[in-house]
């Protein structure tokens, strides 16, 4: 079956508050709709899946935060699939022209978020 809109609430909060308590930030929580996978998607003990909802979740932390939202992942059987992209700087987030309709373009001043002051040298 499909996995219950106010369990997707809930795997977000607790990854949101897994990044906050670390120090980070989250941008932008981006639902993308119902897609069709590419190939048929096994995950063990849970089935196989040929579509699934897909969700964009924009955010900005120490390195080690990465590692915890692999294991939530891993240990959530309503998520089938995650990537995890390193962008090196800022600009990045909002210039990208591959999927220009996903990123608008903001200048330094239109910033939505004060710097992460975690990520500049000392």
């Amino acid at each position: 079956g499909r996995f219950p809109m106010s369990d997707t609430r809930l795997l977000f909060k607790e990854v949101s508050r897994c990044i906050v308590e670390r120090e980070g930030a989250v941008f932008r929580i981006q639902d993308l709709g119902w897609r069709h996978t590419a190939y048929p998607v096994k995950k063990k003990n849970v089935g196989k899946f040929h579509y699934g909802r897909w969700f964009m979740l924009t955010w900005g932390g120490p390195p080690q935060t990465s590692r915890e939202l692999r294991e939530i992942a891993h240990h959530n059987t309503g998520v089938i699939r995650h990537l995890t992209q390193r962008v090196d700087r800022g600009k990045d987030l909002f210039s990208s022209t591959a999927r220009i309709s996903f990123y608008p373009i903001l200048t330094p001043a239109d910033r939505l978020t004060a710097p992460l002051s975690h990520h500049t040298p000392a």
